[in-house]
């Protein structure tokens, strides 16, 4: 999938021609001087570029010393010499003003010189020039040529034709400038020729011109054309939705015994000593039982009566005399006889001073209780049945 993106980036960038540069206007001089000033309007395009090729005749080895356009100076591309009567040098700049303004060219010394200037577009800033050619031929070539191979497509080729005497270019290439000079004998001046020739794929390409046969110097220099931006793919990212496993957080107790002393009141007996009084068994010539103590428990006998009434009558020895009023009341003595029982305690009481305790055991004694009596002459018995 990313491949058919990056494919389909690619595409337009694949489908566009690079487009070559172009010319857009040249001037040219020429004159016997040690300096030459002349205007130039390279226009307002983009990616330009400024060339200027200086022919000279001279057999005193003058040179160009400072070439500037608006005060701006020129980097030189090439110097070439045929022995001593011929000079060529070309130079360039990237970028020039666009408005009119003043090409200065100053010389080491006095010369005959021909002087043209180019204008392309939609060159390449970073590296204007490529492949390049040179030819130089003392004498008797009435055709003169020269061979570049170019190596980028796209591109042109600006050829540049120094020459002692006269020469023309065939048909072969197009013509920017001709400029010669004048004045005295034909073998005294120069001639510069500027030209250009496509090459729309990289290839051989012949430069091809005509002379009287003098010497001549003949360079050709490969213009490249601003690249194609290279498209760089841009990968969008389109998120997926994944699942995220969430964790859900699940309560565990754990249970941890913590033990909590917890105080638990326990009955502590503290002795306490009084003054209490102490028995003292003082030892007598009677004998005495003495306890002993032990841990046996005690059998301490508790006696719980049991009332089981007695009824006795017992008349009055009292006579009534016949016609009395007294009432007879017999004497009724009930009487209580007691059953102990015997519930045994054990009551294990040590003690550094054994006492011996006696339990009473209580009597009861029964009272008769006289109660007023039925009236005289009757007789009730209390608790007698008929």
């Amino acid at each position: 999938m990313r491949a058919l993106i990056l494919a389909a980036l690619l595409l337009p960038s694949l489908g566009r021609a690079v487009a070559a540069p172009v010319f857009i206007t040249a001037t040219a001089t020429n004159g016997n001087a040690s300096s030459y000033t002349f205007g130039h309007t390279p226009g307002n395009f983009s990616n330009m570029i400024m060339v200027v090729n200086v022919a000279l005749r001279t057999s005193t080895g003058v040179s160009v010393t400072a070439l500037t356009f608006n005060g701006v100076a020129f980097t030189n591309l090439t110097v070439n010499t045929e022995s001593t009567i011929l000079r060529s040098e070309t130079w360039y700049l990237a970028s020039p003003v666009t408005f009119n303004a003043d090409v200065v060219v100053t010389l080491g010394g006095t010369s005959k010189a021909s002087i043209g200037a180019l204008t392309y577009s939609g060159v390449n800033q970073s590296t204007p020039f490529g492949a390049s050619a040179l030819r130089i031929e003392d004498s008797g070539i009435s055709a003169p040529s020269v061979t570049i191979t170019t190596g980028t497509a796209s591109s042109v080729i600006i050829g540049h034709m120094c020459i002692r005497g006269t020469g023309t270019l065939t048909t072969e290439q197009t013509q920017r400038y001709q400029e010669g000079t004048t004045g005295g004998a034909a073998s005294t001046n120069v001639k510069g020729l500027g030209d250009e020739k496509a090459a729309a794929s990289p290839g051989s390409f012949g430069m091809f011109y005509a002379s009287d046969g003098n010497e001549f110097i003949l360079t050709a220099f490969e213009v490249l054309a601003v690249p194609v931006p290279t498209a760089t793919p841009t990968f969008t990212v389109t998120p997926t939705a994944t699942p995220t496993a969430t964790p859900t957080v699940t309560s565990t107790f754990t249970v941890t015994s913590t033990f909590t002393a917890t105080p638990t009141e326990t009955p502590t007996f503290t002795v306490t000593p009084t003054d209490t009084p102490t028995s003292t068994v003082t030892p007598t010539d009677t004998p005495t039982s003495t306890v002993t103590p032990t841990a046996t428990p005690t059998p301490t006998f508790t006696a719980t009566p049991t009332d089981t009434p007695t009824l006795t009558i017992s008349p009055s020895p009292t006579e009534i005399p016949v016609g009395s009023t007294d009432t007879f009341t017999p004497t009724i003595t009930e009487t209580f006889t007691a059953t102990p029982t015997i519930t045994m305690t054990a009551t294990p009481t040590p003690t550094d001073s054994p006492t011996v305790t006696p339990t009473a055991s209580p009597t009861v004694t029964p009272t008769a209780t006289r109660s007023p009596g039925p009236p005289k002459g009757s007789l009730q018995l209390m608790g007698v049945g008929k």
